[in-house]
């Protein structure tokens, strides 16, 4: 018999399902019980058997009721304070000033920063690939980062840096391959840069329990949109259930 350990372990963790699982041991225990006490009597033990179904749809519909009474009156929302500092960053790189976002974000989280992941796109000059790789080279050369492999770029063609489902795998893959001394809140998501797809991806990415996300506004803008003067990054926390913030 083939045993699912991933599947066991969150039933086991999740409270409705446990509740599943009391409700149809207590059923079943009572159904034995019952049968043994009434024993000669038949149709009082062919009732029980009746209704044996419909001890079993009252099973299995205990979750879904616990789920629908726990989110009535809920609703998602999103609360504000300046950023932590954190070890890991990964930004979204936008070309000419637009970079500005993300070079706000990076120098906030010094001295604590150790490693800088750009997300960014090739293709015709200006791009935000270019841009990413000056933007490197200068902190490198003003001695802001000690060496140009504590800032990695993720280059994607155009078309991927606007298909949020690449982006939001690409930031996965960060993730999945940290070493075992980085934790999941050691690294923080700023969503700022990029295109409106690209920021939906990196969202995305940051919405899981015990991931960080943040955004540097701006106290200026460009023609274009971009941030020419950026303020001090702002950590989001998001509750996607309306039971407070689970950062």
């Amino acid at each position: 018999m083939n045993i699912d350990l991933r599947r066991l372990r969150r039933t086991l963790l999740d409270p409705a399902s446990l509740v599943s699982v009391a409700a149809g041991y207590a059923v079943a225990l009572s159904a034995n019980l019952l049968a043994g006490l009434l024993q000669p009597h038949i149709s009082i033990a062919l009732v029980i058997v009746l209704d044996a179904p419909a001890a079993v749809v009252l099973m299995l519909s205990v979750p879904r009721l616990l789920d629908r009474a726990s989110d009535i009156g809920a609703a998602p929302s999103a609360t504000f304070a300046p950023a932590r500092k954190h070890r890991w960053l990964i930004a979204l790189a936008s070309p000419l000033d637009g970079i500005g976002s993300a070079e706000a974000a990076i120098r906030h989280h010094l001295p604590k920063l150790e490693r800088v992941f750009l997300i960014c796109s090739r293709g015709d000059p200006p791009n935000s690939s270019s841009t990413a790789t000056r933007l490197r080279d200068r902190l490198v050369s003003e001695g802001v980062l000690t060496h140009p492999e504590h800032v990695q770029l993720i280059v994607l063609s155009p078309t991927d840096f606007e298909d949020l489902e690449v982006v939001r795998a690409r930031i996965e893959g960060i993730y999945a391959e940290r070493p075992a001394d980085i934790a999941v809140g050691d690294i923080v998501i700023d969503i700022t840069g990029g295109r409106k797809t690209t920021t939906a991806g990196a969202l995305l990415a940051g919405l899981p329990r015990g991931r960080h996300l943040e955004y540097v506004s701006a106290k200026e803008l460009t023609a274009a949109g971009y941030a020419l003067r950026a303020n001090e990054p702002f950590e989001i926390f998001v509750d996607l259930k309306g039971r407070g913030s689970h950062r």
